[in-house]
């Protein structure tokens, strides 16, 4: 019966998404025929034509991609349920504050279609290069572990190769999002967003009917008595995750799509609201399994989720698809993860678009589309560990968020808050915090060499607290010193200025 149940995985996995693209392409097909073609503008922006809720969930399912089953289950396993809660709010505060920002970015720069044209009109071309390869990093990052994922998921839980996923995943999402650009992402996100609701769900239920655990008494890194990884979160989920979202062009992207103000502002709270609950219920679920001892050492840490559906008879570490449950939930998650892709692809293109392809046809974008995926789906093959991904582009994003997010301030002074300044604070951060890292004697590091500091400072701190303070303070000293230095430059060489 096993084989059925990986038959099964596969079948309706890749029916479900066929289905989606096809209805993708249709409805694409459709607008098109009646609006007789498409502009560049509309193709990235979608410029004021979505409603709050469509605009609610397509914030939802562009966050909720199938990263959300493995990273906050992997966080909470030595976090404990501190690290779950803040690393829940953390996933939905950032869509509120960029909902805020956008508005200000309407109003000040009506003309702009991406972020990364907001930072070349208010800083510069020198400034827009840097933060277009910041966040095409960033959101390369996303979509690499989202592809990981999927592959994980295959070859892991449902025991087969990684292959076929993620090449299907990466060929549907770039032709569909390639034909369509950002309206139809908008569009098929409130049907990805039911699926993850309904994954949600599932697993609820299946727990409370099935979990019959004898659970041990909790340890300190699960929550009672909270360590040093629980309370670091309070300082390095906020930060790592309002950065993220400020070099994503995927969450950007929705505040130039909503009809107005007010849809915008309902669709970023009611986006936050639901994923706050959805990213705490699916963390607490891998959290459970860990206070279970479902865990161990030999379970994959992308996984801990799904722990909860391991058949313990099977003497596997990791659970494996052993019922119609673990089917729907393989269809659900790829549906998840298709939801997050196309997005993570629409913000890709936006972001070289904004520097290169200004003024361009939208066939370049559409290209665009299928150069910038082919990598990345060729790296996810490695099986990377999701949880490291992500720190490591949050760690480059609380280096170059502080000098960027300064380009609103509009009080005195603000015209010495410069590209040069954005650049240099934010290369400088980078550079503190990796000495920092060789250079931190309290960490249990197997040496001090200078590689094993490095990946110390970008992999493997486990979201301490102290590198995100040196990421995010250094940042924001260095931006801060840049200011009196181009003062005296105005003054003292004007013809520089």
């Amino acid at each position: 019966m096993a084989d059925g149940y990986v038959i099964g995985s596969y079948v309706l996995t890749i029916f479900f998404l066929l289905l989606f693209a096809a209805y993708s392409v249709y409805y694409t097909y459709s607008r098109m025929k009646a609006s007789k073609g498409m502009s560049m503008s509309h193709f990235l922006a979608a410029r004021g034509t979505m409603p709050g809720w469509k605009i609610a969930f397509s914030y939802y399912a562009s966050a909720m991609g199938a990263w959300a089953i493995v990273s906050p289950s992997s966080y909470a396993s030595y976090a404990g349920l501190l690290g779950l809660s803040m690393y829940a709010l953390s996933t939905g505060l950032p869509i509120v504050i960029i909902a805020l920002l956008g508005h200000w970015l309407q109003r000040r720069y009506p003309d702009v279609v991406s972020f990364s044209d907001f930072v070349g009109q208010r800083f510069g071309w020198l400034a827009q290069i840097f933060v277009c390869v910041v966040a095409l990093l960033n959101m390369a990052i996303g979509l690499l572990a989202e592809y990981t994922t999927m592959g994980t998921i295959f070859k892991t839980f449902v025991g087969t190769e990684p292959y076929t996923v993620i090449v299907l995943v990466a060929v549907l999402t770039t032709g569909y999002t390639a034909y369509g650009g950002l309206e139809v992402s908008i569009v098929t996100d409130r049907l990805q967003a039911f699926a993850s609701m309904l994954l949600i769900a599932l697993l609820f239920f299946y727990c409370v009917a099935t979990f019959r655990h004898e659970m041990p008494p909790l340890s300190n890194d699960l929550g009672v008595g909270y360590d040093i990884a629980g309370y670091s979160s309070i300082m390095s989920m906020p930060s790592s995750m309002v950065a993220a979202t400020i070099y994503s062009e995927a969450f950007w992207s929705r505040v130039w799509a909503s009809e107005d103000r007010r849809a915008l502002r309902n669709g970023a709270l009611l986006g936050c609201g639901s994923l706050v609950v959805a990213i705490f219920l699916l963390g607490f679920g891998g959290w459970l399994a860990c206070w279970a001892g479902l865990v161990d050492w030999d379970t994959d840490p992308n996984l801990y989720l799904l722990q909860v559906l391991r058949d313990q008879a099977s003497g596997t570490s990791s659970a494996q698809v052993c019922s119609w449950i673990g089917v729907a939930v393989v269809v659900l998650a790829a549906i998840m993860n298709e939801g997050a892709v196309d997005s993570y692809q629409n913000g890709l293109v936006a972001a070289v678009s904004g520097v290169l392809l200004k003024g361009r046809g939208v066939g370049l974008a559409r290209g665009m589309v299928l150069l910038l995926n082919i990598p990345v789906a060729a790296v996810a093959l490695r099986g990377y560990s999701i949880l490291e991904l992500f720190l490591m582009s949050n760690l480059v994003t609380c280096c170059c968020a502080p000098p960027v997010a300064m380009g609103v301030y509009s009080g005195p002074g603000w015209k010495y808050v410069t590209g040069v300044g954005v650049v240099l604070s934010s290369l400088g951060a980078i550079f503190w915090l990796s000495l920092y890292g060789c250079l931190d004697t309290t960490a249990n590091k197997a040496d001090m060499s200078f590689n094993t500091g490095m990946r110390y400072a970008w992999i493997n701190n486990n979201y301490a607290y102290d590198y995100f303070l040196v990421a995010v303070g250094t940042s924001l000293g260095g931006i801060l010193a840049t200011m009196p230095i181009a003062f005296a430059v105005e003054r003292l060489c004007p013809s520089l200025w």
